[in-house]
């Protein structure tokens, strides 16, 4: 019996999912939201779970499509690749024209490295983990006791899969630092739901 196909079905007919249309097993972490197919992923482990802790992930999910990550952050997110791009094809051009020393070269791509790092780290700590808490909050403000699920974060953990899959595994790895830690979400749970 698929449970969380069951708690999707049930959170549709109470109008709290109103975005997400349908929800299917994939190769993912625990639960994703899918703006693409406007649907909710998740692996099979997460049928393990209380229904109440399903009604949080999938509420969480939803709330990613109540608000997404707004165009303003995407465009500094773009405009920051775009510069990283620009600033390094400069600086080839400049060494190939013999006006940088190979030395130069590599010293200015190691700092264009370290700026674009920095600018990276604040996109993911103020955009991202806003998007996060955003999420977190459509969940809240949809289950009856906020409060009771904050065991949600540990459950979840100990049934994500990990694939041997080195780019996704890459990519899990990296979205630690786009999602706030699981002290950080319970924190804040527990200030804003007494």
């Amino acid at each position: 019996m698929d449970k969380v196909r069951i708690q999707f079905d049930k959170l549709k007919l109470q109008g709290k999912i109103r975005i997400a249309e349908k929800v299917n097993i994939a190769k993912v972490n625990n639960f994703k939201a899918d703006s693409k197919s406007n649907s909710i992923l998740y692996n099979e482990n997460m049928n393990k779970l209380i229904d109440d802790d399903i009604d949080f992930m999938l509420l969480h999910e939803e709330g990613h499509f109540i608000n997404p990550i707004k165009k303003i952050p995407m465009f500094y997110f773009r405009c920051i690749f775009v510069f990283a791009i620009l600033m390094a094809i400069i600086l080839l051009i400049f060494f190939i024209c013999n006006l940088l020393s190979y030395t130069v070269l590599i010293i200015l791509l190691i700092f264009l490295f370290l700026i674009f790092l920095f600018l990276m780290y604040i996109w993911m700590r103020i955009f991202s983990q806003n998007n996060e808490y955003e999420a977190d909050d459509y969940a809240c403000n949809n289950i009856d006791n906020p409060l009771g699920i904050i065991s949600v974060f540990e459950h979840t953990k100990h049934l994500s899969v990990r694939e041997n899959h080195p780019v996704k595994n890459l990519f899990n790895e990296f979205s630690k630092f786009t999602h706030p830690s699981f002290d950080d979400r319970i924190s804040r749970i527990k200030e804003n739901y007494k």
